[in-house]
């Protein structure tokens, strides 16, 4: 698991990652308990903040729990428009 440390920094960088793709991308942060920080795009809007707690089943915790890639098709009542959700550890 990372330290803290390395959480804080990809939240500090988080913003400058997203700038780097071409598509409207959602950037989140999480530690394995809640989410640290949500950086929406311009279109696709997570309905997250920080603060709030990971629940089981989500593609993020999937990801942690089983170190593996997670892409998951996301319907559109989640985020306003459906998209393809791609989660790493």
């Amino acid at each position: 698991m990372l330290s803290r440390l390395k959480l804080e920094s990809f939240v500090d960088i988080a913003s400058e990652i997203q700038k780097l793709f071409n598509e409207d991308v959602i950037i989140g942060v999480s530690d394995t308990e809640k989410m640290l920080a949500v950086f929406n795009g311009k279109k696709l809007m997570l309905h997250a903040k920080a603060g709030d707690v990971l629940k089981e089943g989500m593609p993020g915790l999937i990801a942690m729990q089983t170190g593996q890639r997670v892409v998951k098709k996301i319907p559109k009542e989640v985020a306003g428009i459906p998209h393809i959700g791609i989660e790493y550890n």
